[in-house]
This record gives structure tokens, sequence and C-alpha cells, in this order.
């Protein structure tokens, strides 16, 4: 039976196929060349020290199955633009499309289901970002060569609960725990009311706080400006300190690009206590980023179906090179916004501007097809 014969619903089935299995195909391509250039890139890291080399194997499968989480989230949109040019190509090149068109099928038609999929696929960038990618942060904050734990650091000046300033000399991830702890308690106008310092704070879930070794807290009097003698001040032993920093956050915060670990949930928790964010229009960005993202991940798919949709046979080489001009130009400007919207005045227009600037592009490329 010729295709444009076929039941409007066979002929999605049959798009939707030839969709799936490009969409496969594309996923393992693209992230199995990301991690390879990637690897090249960052191998000496792997390999350096004493190592045997089952553990270098095992380090590099540990990291690059953490990573293909956050790589997916990074390149779902080209992925699922891939599968749709691939898809359309390989129906131009076997003429499907122009027997469609002898059957009055219109090219819009043909590319409903396309849609259709990308925007069902695009549900799997939601949960990778929402709800994969938050769970396992602690393993995208490792560097190549720490595979097998982060590296013990220092802790400076974090705001904390109650106006509090917290540092530490060290805090070791592995042992979850700071050595030579110093909170200074401020009041609201950023004076110091009590000091807390300790030999070792250890994180302890049950209670969900920090033990304490050695932990004293020193006090002053209402009125005192200072604490200038030690007789005058008062020294209480502590056990536990309560604090709004757990261990995987101390971990998390130590990465340049924190906040996109953060699902959107842990973003508005972040901008309802400010005194924990040291950089509030980065965490404002982000937020605007994640509504932002999954449109511009349509958004490509969009810019690129209408160099395809030809009622002509056509060069398909020329085709998938305008194609990849206009996604490429996407995504850089993407790119770019969203790196500097965490520095910009005004971040949500940082975040909302490739699709102000390629959302009207793709109407117009859509409303050209002659179908």
């Amino acid at each position: 039976m010729a295709l444009s014969r076929l039941p409007i619903k066979t002929i999605d089935r049959y798009i939707l196929r030839g969709f799936i299995y490009s969409y496969a195909v594309s996923v393992a391509i693209m992230l199995s060349l990301y991690i390879m250039l990637d690897l090249f890139a960052n191998i000496d890291d792997f390999t350096g020290g004493d190592k045997a080399t089952t553990q270098i194997i095992m380090e590099i499968a540990s990291y690059y199955f953490y990573h293909s989480f956050l790589y997916f989230a990074q390149i779902a949109g080209v992925i699922t633009l891939v599968a749709a040019s691939f898809t359309l190509a390989r129906m131009q090149k076997t003429n499907e499309l122009t027997a469609m068109l002898a059957g009055g099928i219109s090219l819009y038609r043909v590319a409903l289901p396309l849609i259709g999929a990308g925007l069902a696929f695009n549900a799997l960038w939601v949960i990778d970002q929402e709800l994969i990618i938050p769970r396992i942060a602690d393993k995208l904050v490792l560097g190549h060569d720490e595979v097998s734990g982060k590296r013990s650091f220092s802790l400076w000046f974090l705001k904390d609960r109650n106006n509090a300033l917290l540092s530490a000399m060290m805090y070791i991830p592995k042992q979850q725990r700071m050595e030579q702890l110093l909170t200074m308690e401020r009041d609201e106008q950023g004076q110091i009311v009590a000091k807390l310092s300790a030999d070792t704070a250890e994180w302890n879930e049950q209670k969900q706080c920090w033990d304490l070794t050695r932990g004293v807290r020193y006090s002053r009097s209402v009125g005192e400006s200072e604490f200038a003698v030690a007789g005058e001040m008062t020294r209480k032993p502590v056990q536990y300190y309560y604090s709004d920093w757990k261990p995987e956050e101390l971990v998390i915060r130590q990465s340049a690009n924190w906040t996109m670990f953060l699902s959107v949930r842990q973003l508005n928790a972040l901008l309802k206590e400010p005194h924990l964010v040291p950089n509030l229009a980065e965490v404002i960005a982000s937020r605007h980023i994640r509504l932002t993202q999954p449109i511009l991940n349509i958004l490509l798919l969009f810019l690129g179906l209408p160099f395809f949709l030809n009622r002509e046979p056509h060069n398909v080489l020329a085709s998938v090179g305008l194609c990849l001009l206009a996604a490429i130009s996407c995504f850089v400007v993407s790119f770019i916004s969203q790196t500097m919207a965490g520095a910009s005045p005004h971040p949500a227009f940082a975040a909302w501007l490739p699709i102000m600037v390629f959302g009207p592009l793709a109407a117009v490329l859509m409303e050209n097809v002659k179908t």
C-alpha cells in the first residue's frame, strides 16, 4: 500500500517510530562524543598518583555515569532537534514526503507528531533536572581527580541562621567534620553579641545538627560593646550547634555553578532565606533559566524543522547546514545570556532574552513553510 494512502494514525505511528529510533541513536552518539572529548582532555587527572588500573577504570565509570545526567540536561534540546532532522531527512531521501504531499497531507501535519514527541521527550529534561540532578549534586561537584571524595577545604564567614557567621579552618567532606569551628552571632546592626568555638564539629544525621568537641559559647552582657576582658564574658559549654548548613550543602556551594544543581523547589527555598545566598541575582537567574530552558529546547525544534519541510526536492546537506547554523546561533546566544544572567542587574531579562530574540524568528520560519 502506498504511504500516501495509509490512515493518518498509521502515518503518525510510522513517523514516531522513526523519531524514537533517531532519538535513541542521537542520545547514544552525542553523550558518547561528549564523554570521549572530556575524557581525552582530562585523562591525566584520572591517572594521576599511584593507582591500579582497575581503580582508574572504576573512577572513570563512576564519574561519567553521574555526569551523563548533567550532560543530557545541557544538550537535551539539541538531541531532540537532531532526531527530528534525521527523521525528516531520511523521509526526504526516500521521497516519502513527496508521497504524503501527493496524498493531500500537509507538511504541518507531518511535523505534528514530531512536535508532540519533542514535547513529550522534553519531560525527560524536567525529570532529569528537577529530580535526578539535585539528588546527585554532591557527585557532580567533584573534579576529575576527586572521584574518590572531595578534598578538604576551609570555610570562611558563611552566613548562617540568627545572622551568624560560620568559619572553620578545615572541612573534611569524607568525615563530615569541621575543624577549629568559630561562629560569630550578630545582632540586627551587625554587632557581635556572642562567639562559639569548638575543636571539631561532626554532623549528626539523626539530630540534624553538629556535635561539638570542647564547644564553648562566649556571650557579653546587654549593653557591653566588645569582648575586651575575658572575665566579663559569660562562658558556657555547648555540645551541639544547629545550623542551616548541612554537609552536602557545604560541598555543593564550593562549585562555581552550584545553583544549576538545585531544583526549582530548592531555589525558591533559598529566596526565602536570602542570608544564605552570597549572590541573590544568581539564584533569581537560575530560577528563570529553569522556566526558559524547556521553552528553548522546543524553540530549537521549531528553528530547525522548516529547513526540512519542503515541497520540492532539494539538497539535504544544505538543509542540514542551515539547520545547524540556526541551532548553533540560538545555542550560543542562550549560553552567553544564561552565563551572564547571574551577574546582570536584570537577571530575569537576561534569562528570557534568547526566547525574545529567536521566538519571532522561529515563528517566521514556520509561517513560511509552503505546505
